[in-house]
């Protein structure tokens, strides 16, 4: 069966990035409305995302393979949603979705320790521009909860570099596909046992919450990615993901009053600039099929 690609615009495809960015962008939001474990609520969202893309694929005739560097790059991105979650459980959502971003960064000691890319000087100082943001973060969060939600989010920004890395080196669409379908798969495998031992209350606001989650702040905006970077150049798509630095934390603020302290926020500035100033430099990047949590 052949697959029923869409064709858009470049307009088009901008609009699309700038829908994924503010649906992508609702994760922080719709997770600090969950009291649940965060193991439970990855592994919710991770049970019903893979059922819809892979439903979805299927429907579309989109071809989906299992491989060993699939299941690798799966055990990857379910590390990064896991951690996110718990991060912004734990820290302002400002600094988990800043700290995440922190990806070209450990994208690039990625490529210096495994593909052997010696760094540029360009580089050298983008890492230390990252390091003082990271600094100032880890100033202003003064409690246990959130010195411990800062590091997970920097853990769930190194496995979206090394995501990204395997989007790099694999040109194969189909393992690109399979690689999010296992990865929220696994995710759910993994939260399993949470689960069980804590049982989550469905009440109305919880259970729109969870749906949130796994439709309009994963199935549509990994939809909608797939369409915008046929048409956008990679570059565009990138600094348009941005905007999730502003939106997650808006949107957290809007819900539940959440704010960073003074510190934070020139720490997630900082980060903000250095990590756009560093996909505006590279703009040969080759196209890939990443995704947030």
């Amino acid at each position: 069966m052949k697959s029923k690609v869409r064709v858009i615009t470049p307009a088009q495809g901008i609009r699309f990035m700038v829908v994924f960015a503010v649906l992508d962008g609702s994760a922080g939001m719709f997770i600090k409305m969950l009291p649940w474990n965060p193991f439970v609520i990855a592994g919710l969202r991770g049970a019903l995302a893979s059922l819809l893309l892979f439903g979805y694929y299927k429907s579309q005739g989109i071809k989906m393979v299992t491989t060993k560097r699939t299941l690798l790059a799966g055990c990857m991105i379910s590390a990064m949603f896991i951690s996110f979650i718990a991060a912004t459980r734990l820290t302002a959502s400002a600094n988990a979705i800043a700290l995440q971003y922190c990806n070209p960064i450990f994208l690039l000691f990625l490529s210096f320790f495994i593909l052997k890319q010696k760094p540029k000087r360009r580089d050298i100082l983008a890492v230390l521009g990252v390091l003082a943001g990271i600094a100032m973060i880890f100033s202003g969060s003064v409690t246990a909860s959130g010195l411990s939600g800062n590091l997970l989010a920097i853990l769930s920004g190194l496995c979206l570099a090394g995501m990204l890395l395997f989007n790099n080196l694999v040109k194969d669409p189909a393992e690109h596909y399979g690689a999010l379908v296992s990865g929220h798969a696994i995710t759910f495998l993994a939260s399993i046992y949470f689960i069980i031992a804590y049982p989550p209350s469905f009440g109305i606001k919880n259970t729109l919450a969870i749906l949130a989650l796994g439709v309009l702040q994963q199935l549509i905006p990994i939809i909608l990615y797939s369409y915008a970077i046929r048409v956008c150049q990679p570059l565009v798509c990138s600094l348009i993901m941005m905007l999730q630095l502003v939106i997650n934390p808006l949107l957290v603020f809007l819900v539940t009053g959440e704010t960073p302290t003074v510190l934070e926020a020139l720490g997630c500035a900082a980060i903000f600039l250095v990590s756009a100033a560093v996909l505006a430099v590279n703009t040969k990047t080759p196209k890939n099929d990443g995704q947030t949590a």
